[in-house]
């Protein structure tokens, strides 16, 4: 009886020892939940204290910039006199880690900014902004108290890619294999014209093709490519562009496939939004045969009116205009029949289900005039 009394004390002392353990770590982590959960709300506080009293909140948004950009900070009030525009700053008012030489100088009264000497050249830094130092700035508020030192905003920056690539294959000849590569490219940021068709190759089976490519927009963001003419075969080939730029620590490949030759037929339709017109483009495998009447080939339903649609036949596509209706759904029905350049026809019934975007709001003058006060 008595070793059964030791035991039962043995066991229930092992017990109490687990327990306590237990409910010590428990308590400890209470108190650190609670501890953190002070220092987010303290951080969180500081910050609005920050935007509401001192700088705008607008301007501690540093997603996205360009590698070119410089760093404004935008306050609330004048934080100096015309005397300071334009002198650059001996304070270390701003700085960024990993560090970025720069030029430090107030563009105007209320704007702070950054100007690096190199475009940023790493993905993520953080802006670190000396608070109290720049609260000897602001003689609009008379204590530092419930400012912190410093603050610290991560910023981000925009890295050259490719951020659309769509392509097609237009023929060229008098043969139905004879393709060239249409293809348009977007990058992230602007590059330079003659550094990217000097970094860009276009290979099928390991050999190279000419191309010629030209700058479609302005600020060098777009570009078209067109390669030489191709003979496709009836299989699926592989064309891959690579992108080349060291100066710019850029390498990229994309890659292309042929349509292969499986008889003429639509490859693809889609709704046009231009100007104040909207028209629906259907396109083929093959070149379309000229002067052939296709309106009892191609049928739309749902329309208002049936009788003002006009048919337009443009290289590999037919145009069809008509009263189509923003936001309105259309099907599209193309009959076997319709023909192509090389005397081959459609031989299956195809059937598409199509919709027209809304237009954005716009204002046109229809004829020229004049605007009286």
């Amino acid at each position: 009886m008595l070793k059964f009394f030791n035991k039962f004390n043995r066991f229930f002392s092992i017990v109490g020892v687990i327990s306590s353990i237990f409910l010590i770590i428990l308590v400890g982590l209470i108190g650190l939940f609670f501890l953190l959960k002070k220092i987010s709300v303290s951080k969180s506080d500081q910050y609005i204290v920050v935007t509401k009293n001192l700088i705008h909140k607008s301007s501690l948004n540093f997603d996205q910039l360009n590698p070119e950009d410089s760093i404004k900070i935008y306050f609330h009030k004048d934080m100096v006199d015309d005397s300071q525009i334009g002198i650059i700053e001996s304070e270390p008012l701003l700085s960024l880690s990993p560090r970025v030489d720069g030029e430090l100088f107030w563009i105007n009264k209320q704007t702070l900014n950054f100007k690096p000497k190199k475009s940023l050249s790493n993905k993520k830094y953080d802006v670190k902004i000396d608070i109290h130092r720049l609260l000897d700035f602001a003689t609009h508020i008379k204590s530092k108290k419930d400012f912190p030192k410093k603050l610290s905003i991560p910023l981000t920056v925009i890295q050259q890619g490719v951020d659309q690539f769509k392509y097609g294959w237009e023929n060229t000849g008098s043969k139905q294999g004879d393709v060239k590569l249409d293809a348009d490219l977007v990058f992230n940021l602007p590059i330079d014209l003659s550094l990217l068709r000097d970094g860009m190759k276009v290979i099928k089976s390991k050999q190279t093709i000419d191309f010629k490519l030209e700058k479609v927009d302005d600020k060098g963001h777009r570009f078209k490519l067109v390669s030489d003419t191709i003979t496709r075969t009836n299989k699926k080939e592989e064309f891959t562009i690579t992108i080349d730029i060291p100066k710019h620590d850029f390498n990229h490949s994309l890659k292309a496939y042929t349509d292969p030759m499986k008889g003429f037929h639509p490859t693809r339709i889609h709704t046009v939004n231009e100007n104040l017109k909207s028209y629906i483009k259907i396109d083929f495998s093959d070149p379309i045969k000229k002067n052939q009447d296709v309106r009892g080939l191609i049928e739309i339903n749902n329309l208002t009116s049936k009788e003002k649609l006009t048919f337009n036949i443009v290289n590999n596509s037919v145009i069809v205009n008509g009263p189509f209706e923003p936001g309105k759904n259309y099907d599209v029905i193309i009959f076997s029949g319709i023909e192509n350049a090389f005397e081959q026809k459609t031989t299956a019934k195809k059937m598409f289900s199509i919709s027209f975007q809304h237009r954005d709001p716009s204002l046109r003058f229809l004829h020229d005039g004049m605007i009286l006060p």
